[in-house]
């Protein structure tokens, strides 16, 4: 971006993601002026809106409705303005005990045990990758939640092409594959993906040790996902597991 937004436009286009992620409906300036973000007035809201959306960062998807984000948005919050979220004590408290168990086993339960957990704390699709032991391609591949990746209405124009991922486990795992150094995550939204059915879809990719190889889990949804929260989970999922089989 050529110039760097100010507080406010921040402020503004943080309520917007945040709204809008909760609720799936294009967000008005009314709404974003009653925010305890915001503490402006609505016509205040309207220029605001109005410079964010010349710049490409939200858009309005028709006449008379309230505005959206873009792709362009959401990086540029992704980027800018999120910091990953804390997991709850519940969730740090789950972490750990999938951590004791999976010191008292094999690597064969790693995917099924990391994809499970991806897709139960987080309710969205989730795929893990687990290497072969001495070998660099993928041994096992599992995922789970693919109910809540449907419920998102807004794929249903993509549903013919998505459900083709379904078709092969080998699909999604090349979806995630390569994304990433261990300790780090990647976040790719709509339109970065190469392929046009992907363009709803985001992808959330952490990396971690397993001895030798590299393993990943990914968390697959719509754009209009929470970014804060599926960023902190995956952080800190892959970390754990890092720490367990770094030097398996």
């Amino acid at each position: 971006m050529e110039e760097a937004l100010t507080s406010r436009e921040h402020r503004v286009l943080r309520s917007v993601i945040g709204q809008y992620v909760r609720s799936a409906h294009p967000v008005s300036s009314g709404a974003i002026a009653r925010s305890r973000e915001v503490r402006v007035s609505p016509a205040t809201v309207r220029n605001v809106m109005r410079i964010l959306e010349e710049r490409g960062l939200i858009r309005q998807p028709h006449t008379s409705a309230g505005r959206v984000p873009t792709d362009e948005g959401y990086r540029y919050f992704v980027d800018h303005l999120m910091k990953p979220a804390r997991l709850t004590r519940r969730q740090e408290e789950q972490l750990t005990a999938i951590a004791g168990t999976l010191l008292k086993r094999d690597r064969g339960a790693l995917a099924t045990t990391l994809s499970s957990t991806a897709s139960a704390l987080l309710r969205e699709l989730a795929v893990a990758l687990v290497p072969a032991a001495g070998a660099p391609r993928i041994e096992r591949v599992h995922y789970d939640g693919a109910k809540y990746f449907f419920r998102h209405e807004e794929l249903a124009g993509d549903l013919d092409f998505l459900g083709e991922m379904f078709d092969s486990d080998r699909v999604l795992a090349d979806l995630v594959r390569g994304r990433g150094a261990p300790g780090g995550v990647t976040v790719t939204i709509g339109g970065e993906n190469e392929s046009p059915g992907m363009r709803r879809v985001s992808l959330v990719v952490g990396s971690y040790r397993v001895g030798d190889g590299v393993g990943h889990v990914g968390v697959i949804g719509s754009t209009r996902m929470h970014y804060a929260k599926v960023v902190g989970l995956v952080s800190r999922l892959t970390a754990t597991i890092d720490d367990v089989f770094g030097r398996a």
